[in-house]
């Protein structure tokens, strides 16, 4: 992982499923890797908002890991993508709570039209190479974040980078403020 030292350990949080690739990836260098699997919790309590009601996401509830704190890396792989804006800010706010100061946040936003009807499974082959599986079903439309609107929506942070990649995915490195 570029930008990494060898002599400090890292504290990551993957949002989604474990993967057995990605803790063998994560198994070779120096950090404690806290596996989330959130996701189907997230998008359960967007459905339980009333359209009124302020969200409060609290993911270290959802989570239910101890020692969650001073995180210096998140995956939240494509969870944004299906979130309302408001429930995006809500989100952002409880990662950052829990980041390092300095820390990073990945994640993937769609940029063609559509995009599947649920998030993907992500996994870690190497440095260089992921996988995903995404669950069997038809497209929805994607929300099409403008970088701009994105970097409004996720509080407490700072886009650091963005490549587009040939997938039509933009991946995005987040710095923690």
């Amino acid at each position: 992982m570029q930008g990494f030292s060898e002599e400090q350990k890292y504290r990551i949080l993957d949002l989604g499923k474990a993967s057995g690739a990605t803790v063998a990836f994560f198994s070779k260098l120096r950090c404690k890797l806290f596996v989330g699997d959130v996701i189907p919790a997230i998008l359960s309590y967007q459905k339980s908002l009333q359209d009124d009601e302020p969200p409060r996401l609290m993911l270290p509830d959802m989570i239910g890991l101890d020692d969650l704190s001073e995180l210096d890396l998140v995956m939240c792989w494509d969870i944004i993508n299906y979130l309302d804006t408001h429930l995006i800010e809500a989100f952002s706010d409880s990662l950052h709570q829990l980041m390092a100061n300095g820390g990073y946040l990945h994640a993937f936003i769609y940029t063609h039209k559509e995009m599947p009807a649920k998030p993907g499974n992500y996994q870690i082959l190497d440095a260089s190479q992921m996988d995903v599986e995404y669950p069997v079903g038809s497209g929805i439309p994607a929300p099409g974040f403008a970088q701009r609107e994105l970097g409004k929506l996720m509080r407490g942070f700072e886009i650091r980078q963005s490549r587009l990649l040939q997938s039509g995915l933009q991946e995005y490195l987040f710095h923690s403020l």
